[in-house]
């Protein structure tokens, strides 16, 4: 899971973005959906497919069911370096 984090402006503005904010990325299965995409400790994820990614609220309302098994791009930023991976999204193997 992850924590929102503000984002630097000087870092906002270079790579410019709508909102100073996203979720940091605090821990990754290497063997889940994360891992396989290449999503790391660290990152800062900005958005989901078009979605912005504010804050964890909104990381939670876009995983959804719907988008379960679907393919996705990720936007993240990762040591200032704003990137974009693939995912598909998998249900949570947590009980």
């Amino acid at each position: 899971m992850g924590h929102q984090t503000p984002i630097p402006r000087a870092l906002a503005r270079a790579n410019r973005l709508a909102a100073a904010s996203g979720v940091v990325v605090a821990s990754v299965d290497p063997a889940g959906p994360a891992g396989a995409a290449g999503i790391a400790e660290g990152d800062i994820i900005l958005a989901f497919g078009a979605r912005p990614i504010g804050g964890i609220d909104d990381l939670v309302r876009v995983l959804t069911d719907e988008c379960i098994g679907v393919e996705a791009d990720i936007t993240l930023l990762r040591r200032g370096e704003r990137r974009m991976l693939r995912v598909v999204p998998a249900e949570s193997q947590r009980d």
